[in-house]
């Protein structure tokens, strides 16, 4: 198992990705998420990162992507799931992780 840093809270209000990922990394010393993109979204680089993609070495679909917007605010964050990972979690009974 391994814990990869996601989100920071400070006084109730979420940080902006890039301020999170310093606290993670150089304060806290802990890995961050990978951050695939960084800019404007689109359907085309949201399509890029989500559909046939594996967990390295494996055939096993990654769950999806989020997309959030640069301030960290939470009324902009969306989960987008692959549907491979839909039928992967299916058929091996995988549980709910989102």
């Amino acid at each position: 198992m391994k814990f990869v840093g996601f989100d920071c809270q400070l006084n109730g209000e979420y940080l902006p990705p890039s301020i999170s990922k310093c606290i993670f990394e150089d304060i806290l010393n802990l890995p961050y998420i990978e951050v695939l993109h960084s800019g404007m979204w689109s359907l085309e680089i949201q399509d890029k990162y989500t559909y046939n993609n594996f967990i390295e070495g494996t055939n096993v679909p990654h769950e999806g992507i989020v997309i959030k917007y640069h301030t960290g605010e939470r009324s902009k964050v969306a989960k987008v799931i692959n549907p491979d990972y839909h039928i992967y979690s299916e058929k091996n009974k995988v549980g709910d992780s989102h």
